[in-house]
């Protein structure tokens, strides 16, 4: 599947990001990287957030929890979906277009998406 789904953004989203990005603190998930890559890594994470629950709100999908942590495993969750006694717990990535791939199609025929298996859990799950 080659599909590129536009979602377009208004500037109050982008601002809206860029406010929490700015408040925010990730000192262990982002490693010691310079202030700058930290900032980008936060706001390309956060615009990622909003675009994708767009999106699943324009598709009907609601979800029951958004940003939170499991203690448990230490885990930040960025969405949690449940259907019936099924949950889902999704985490988006976002990533910067490698330079070798020049535009958004070679990417998408380039690149993969990866599923993530946790602890002993078979991967359908």
């Amino acid at each position: 599947m080659s599909a590129i789904v536009d979602i377009p953004l208004s500037k109050e989203e982008i601002l809206t990001a860029l406010h929490t990005a700015l408040q925010q603190n990730f000192i262990d998930n982002l490693r010691n990287r310079h202030p700058n890559v930290a900032l980008d890594s936060k706001l390309r994470g956060y615009v990622g957030e909003i675009a994708f629950k767009k999106w699943a709100k324009s598709h009907n999908i609601e979800f029951k929890e958004s940003n939170i942590k499991d203690y448990s495993s230490g885990m930040d969750i960025d969405f949690v979906y449940e259907v019936g006694s099924k949950r889902m717990e999704v985490e988006l990535k976002t990533s910067l277009i490698p330079d070798v791939d020049q535009d958004l199609l070679e990417m998408m025929n380039r690149r993969d998406i990866k599923l993530i298996r946790r602890k002993d859990k078979p991967l359908k799950d």
